[in-house]
């Protein structure tokens, strides 16, 4: 009973307190009730008498359990890890990056979802830089003279990293106002690196996902770049000349933004700690065999196994040279990108040594590296991409405008170059 104060005067009344019966509740009420809750930060036995107490029944003990769980499945929940802002500013401030994510994460999904984001809001930006010669039409923003004007071009590297990426994305654009993304979304293969033993990796592949999405408006096109991740030269000369290379990589110029990942090719001297020891010794591992079914388990990099299986001798002169990761599978020294050549070489539309070029045009590149599955970070990947620990006369600028990384491999950086 609740009591109320009548308008005839200051007697009270008792009026009696109207109660739904839990069981006339659908589904879905009794699910955005107990997600609400949870929610809150109450558990499930919090839930379950709250429950009761507010309908005209007693609620079983279990049920709070059962619609959590069923509202997981059906994704009622986004799970965001929060970000080190600290270390992302001090990454940004050291060596003048655009932006900086650092999230507080060992699991890479965390990574990508979050590098997802970013790129959502890079896409924006050039959208709201681009629609400046946009004028509306017909309900809807279209181009006013130039139809490039209303697209919007990211050039996709290959990898488990950006295919996490690209499936984040989806559900991104399903849930944005349509009127925020631009009218036309070009995806561009940036390079063939795959995995033999995961065909889902090739970028090739990948951007299937994003070609006629159910519940987006943005018309979505890809433009792909198809052969093996390395070949001899004289074999990458003779396809570069092919007229659907020739054009992949006309159209690969207008690429706005680039997002790749990178590889380290000496985890193992990588500490839990976060220490980033020294490399040993080149020589191979002699307990590593690259034909096994599956060699390469996300510990080593794509590129270092097939340089092994390929080429030994150009295996073994870069790890001379001081290769220490791969970046659009070329690879990478902490004194810049490689620059002598190898037997075989990787298939890219974009070459290390162009990116500062790439980046002075205006364009920007999203670099994102997230932990190995045992917990190893890349910090010798990021320190390489960042030039911070290139020799005096090598001097270059990061490799990148945007970075998303997780919090260990930061820590490692910023405590390496403080010593």
């Amino acid at each position: 009973m609740v009591e109320k104060e009548s308008k005839r005067g200051r007697r009270v009344v008792r009026v009696p307190e109207l109660r739904r019966v839990y069981s006339d509740l659908d589904d879905e009420e009794r699910l955005s009730l107990a997600a609400e809750l949870f929610c809150q930060g109450k558990s499930p036995s919090q839930i379950q008498r709250e429950l009761s107490e507010r309908f005209e029944e007693t609620i079983r003990r279990e049920e709070p359990y059962r619609l959590l769980q069923l509202a997981g499945a059906l994704g009622y929940f986004i799970y965001r890890p929060p970000l080190e802002e600290g270390l992302g500013e001090k990454l940004s401030d050291k060596w003048d990056l655009s932006g900086a994510y650092v999230v507080q994460t060992g699991v890479l999904g965390d990574v990508a979802s979050r590098a997802a984001e970013v790129l959502l809001d890079l896409i924006q930006q050039e959208w709201m830089v681009k629609r400046s010669g946009i004028a509306p039409r017909g309900g809807r923003m279209e181009a006013d003279r130039d139809e490039e004007a209303g697209t919007v071009r990211i050039g996709l590297a290959g990898g488990r990293t950006v295919l996490k990426i690209v499936r984040a994305l989806v559900e991104l654009l399903k849930r944005e106002d349509p009127y925020k993304v631009p009218p036309v979304l070009g995806f561009h293969t940036a390079c063939t690196g795959i995995d033999y033993h995961d065909p889902s990796t090739d970028p090739n592949a990948f951007t299937t996902h994003l070609l006629r999405v159910p519940g987006i408006d943005t018309r979505t096109f890809a433009v792909p770049y198809q052969a093996p991740p390395i070949m001899r030269p004289d074999v990458r000369a003779m396809l570069e000349e092919e007229p659907d290379m020739r054009k992949a990589a006309r159209l690969f110029k207008d690429v706005d933004i680039l997002v790749t990942a990178g590889s380290s090719w000496r985890i193992k001297e990588i500490s839990s700690s976060g220490e980033i020891r020294k490399a040993p010794d080149p020589v191979p591992d002699p307990d590593w065999d690259p034909d096994h079914p599956n060699p390469l388990n996300t510990i080593y990099s794509q590129l270092k196994a097939l340089m092994l299986k390929r080429d030994k001798k150009g295996y073994n002169r870069l790890l001379k040279a001081g290769t220490v990761a791969d970046m659009l599978w070329q690879p990478l020294t902490f004194n810049g990108p490689v620059e002598f050549e190898t037997k075989v070489q990787a298939m890219t539309l974009s070459p290390l040594k162009r990116i500062p070029d790439f980046i002075d045009r205006g364009k920007k590149v999203l670099f994102v590296l997230g932990p190995y599955e045992d917990g190893y970070h890349k910090g010798d990947v990021l320190l390489a991409a960042l030039g911070a620990e290139a020799d005096a006369g090598y001097s270059f600028p990061p490799l990148f405008t945007h970075l998303v990384c997780d919090h260990r491999t930061a820590r490692a950086v910023l405590r390496r170059v403080k010593r």
